[in-house]
């Protein structure tokens, strides 16, 4: 199963054609949410909506959860 990938940047492909500045090759945007795969054991912490992920949810566990580092910033 692919990761699913969603950007918050405004007009951002998002993925390995995300251009923010901040980005480190190695490494996912800040402004991404990369979902887990399902066999992940953080996988209950995924989007379990069918849209795109809204900033904050509440995962299975009760525990807050947000779309990018940059969205607990706000």
């Amino acid at each position: 199963m692919p990761i699913e990938r969603y950007c918050t940047e405004k007009n951002c492909p998002g993925g390995d054609s995300c251009t923010n500045f901040w980005r480190r090759p190695d490494s996912q945007c800040p402004y991404e949410y990369v979902a887990a795969p399902p066999e992940s054991p953080n996988a209950k912490y995924n989007w379990l909506g069918e849209e795109p992920p809204p900033a904050r949810w509440v995962a299975t566990d009760g525990t807050h959860v947000y779309r990018s580092f940059a969205d607990s910033c706000d």
